[in-house]
């Protein structure tokens, strides 16, 4: 750089660096330059401009600041999105059908065009019901609504002589066959002089006016080079053309290195029938690995556990990457049923405890009175303060709305909770029962190949009878016991419920004296029924029920080691896989991932896992 344009010294005001970033901009990038480099209108400089001026404000929060500073500021600043560049009307217009209504174009495309999308489903209102929502000429919100959807795209429609309407054969976002919308069957009945359902649409195959594209390749393939919409569409094309002449795709120079290189032997080992480092085999480096490590060298939790069981995949995610969902608060409506569990096991905790603390837990049998609920009342309600401070409760009429169901569970719990204390004839009640932490009781297990693995976690609530020799452990849930009707014939559910047996060997080692331990999910809320799973608790002196949880753990656990972490969708349920329905990385996975595990689940490397989640294997054949 020429002296003049030298940048400021080390930890300089912000304004010198802005200053001296204005000068380089308009010596070498501004419109006047014969060479303009980097700025691709007039508006693009403006907001260059602005954005470094932006930040000299920063001297009011620290007073000096490097090179390198400044620049990962700017070009932090210089990410948003810069909106429409040039005045409108030139150039491509990309918006909602109701932006379009009332402009003209010379050409109109409305793409995704499927029925439930085009046009949108219109629901009725959550909270008032439509008489009260009726307008003028008695029409209901949801046609009012359904009018002007309609309204705004035949406005779009009658603002371009030349009209092109799309929808894809699968919808993307569900994987599922999609149908074309009613109005996009209008027009093509309008074209063929005679209704057209979507039945009729493969026979009309050879209208002038209906284009068929198999596939984002045979678009491609038969696309002149005037419409290719970029270079990599432009390199595509070329490819496909190279191996449409009889040579091979992978001698072509864009396979050869890089990225497509890597893509295609990606493509070439996903269809292959083996395992293979492209989706989930990690065998190669599994000896020296972190996710080996995690097991030997530290107590693990049940749920982790469950999670390879269910889908490997997710658990290395979670567990190995610990990656996790991103929390957009602002878009929260209601409050999830993470937070609602979360929530209701806080309250019987404090509950339960300050019981035990205070001395006022009632004999076996006995019912609980009305100071008693006068207590979990309040401790609800102080719970509830906290969830709103932590903006997690959503919308306020609806939060309500939950507010008064959960005090109702809570009411029925009492009545519930007495009941099987005198069944169990419980003396006296441990909440949150801790184990595998440094100083507390430690629990573990030898495994089928004679190595052992130690376990953590807390239990919610473990019952003690009067006499001492017996233990129940509880697991409060409150959501659906539905699926967890699998326990009744399998006692861990494929390793899909290993929390009851491993909290079994836990309560062993808290409570030595116990001759006998017993364990149940108590869906302790009305949707759940206040129902036990399994039905006659899990007795972890039967023999049968010890050797099943060995062979389940001991198959996860050499899953894990030798790293193994293929992505499982489970058996398809309304065209998803179930284990991918609540996952959280449902949107990094591969999107023919149920193709893929057909392909793979065969291979022999991953027997034991087939074995032991069997029953959703099945279900997918």
């Amino acid at each position: 750089l020429a002296d003049d344009l030298k940048p400021p010294g080390y930890d300089r005001p912000w304004k010198e660096y802005c200053e001296w970033a204005l000068k380089l901009l308009y010596t070498y990038l501004s419109s006047e330059h014969p060479e303009p480099r980097g700025v691709a209108s007039p508006d693009g400089l403006h907001k260059v401009h602005r954005t470094i001026e932006d930040q000299a404000a920063a001297d009011n929060v620290t007073a000096g600041t490097t090179l390198s500073e400044f620049r990962r500021a700017v070009e932090d600043s210089l990410q948003a999105p810069v909106g429409p560049l040039g005045p409108t009307g030139e150039g491509v217009f990309v918006s909602s059908l109701a932006a379009a209504s009332g402009m003209s174009f010379d050409a109109l495309w409305i793409v995704g065009m499927i029925e439930g999308r085009t046009p949108p489903a219109v629901r009725p209102d959550p909270l008032l019901p439509e008489p009260v929502l009726r307008g003028a000429g008695g029409r209901s919100r949801m046609e009012r609504q359904a009018a002007a959807d309609r309204y705004d795209y035949l406005s779009a429609l009658a603002g371009s002589p030349a009209r092109t309407l799309s929808y894809p054969a699968v919808d993307a976002a569900s994987g599922a066959r999609a149908y074309p919308s009613r109005w996009l069957l209008e027009q093509a009945t309008a074209l063929e002089g005679r209704p057209v359902h979507t039945s009729d649409i493969e026979d009309l195959r050879d209208r002038p006016w209906l284009t068929f594209a198999e596939s984002g390749i045979h678009a491609l393939a038969d696309a002149g080079d005037g419409a290719l919409a970029d270079t990599h569409d432009y390199n595509l094309a070329r490819l496909l053309k190279w191996r449409d002449s009889g040579r091979a795709p992978s001698r072509h120079p864009l396979v050869v290195d890089g990225p497509l290189a890597r893509a295609a032997l990606m493509g070439r080992k996903r269809r292959r029938g083996r395992l293979t480092e492209f989706d989930g085999n990690l065998s190669s480096v599994a000896t020296y690995s972190r996710f080996r490590g995690n097991l030997d060298q530290a107590a693990v939790s049940a749920t982790s556990l469950e999670s390879w069981a269910t889908c490997p995949f997710r658990y290395f995610l979670g567990h190995v990457l610990r990656l996790g969902m991103v929390e957009t608060p602002e878009e929260i409506m209601t409050i999830s049923p993470l937070e609602r569990g979360s929530l209701v096991h806080k309250i019987l905790e404090r509950f339960i405890r300050d019981a035990e603390d205070e001395g006022y837990l009632p004999a076996p049998g006995e019912g609980w009175n009305t100071e008693a609920r006068d207590r979990i009342m309040g401790i609800a309600n102080e719970e509830f303060g906290a969830a709103e401070s932590r903006g997690v409760t959503g919308n306020r009429v609806l939060w309500n709305l939950e507010k008064q169901d959960i005090e109702a569970d809570l009411d029925t719990f009492l009545e519930e909770d007495a009941q099987l204390r005198g069944e169990h004839r419980s003396a006296s009640i441990r909440v949150e029962a801790a184990f595998g932490f440094a100083g507390g009781p430690q629990a573990g297990m030898e495994l089928s190949d004679g190595t052992r693995i130690g376990f953590r976690g807390m239990a919610d609530r473990l019952d003690m009878s009067a006499d001492g020799s017996s233990v129940l452990v509880i697991d409060y849930k409150t959501g659906s016991a539905r699926s967890y009707r699998e326990l009744e014939g399998d006692v861990i559910d494929r390793g899909k419920r290993l929390q009851l047996g491993i909290y079994s060997l836990a309560a062993r080692r808290i409570e030595p004296a116990a001759g006998r331990v017993r364990a149940a999910y108590w869906f302790a809320t009305t949707r759940g029924g206040f129902q036990f799973a399994p039905r006659g608790y899990l007795d972890m002196g039967d023999e049968r029920a010890n050797r099943r949880l060995r062979e389940g753990i001991s198959t996860i656990v050499e899953g894990i080691r030798r790293g193994l972490f293929p992505a499982n969708p489970g058996r398809q349920d309304r065209g998803r896989g179930a284990n991918c329905r609540f996952c959280d990385f449902d949107s990094l996975c591969p999107a023919r991932r149920n193709e893929t595990w057909e392909a793979k689940r065969a291979d022999p490397i991953l027997s034991g896992y087939v074995a032991l989640a069997g029953g959703d294997e099945e279900g997918q054949r």
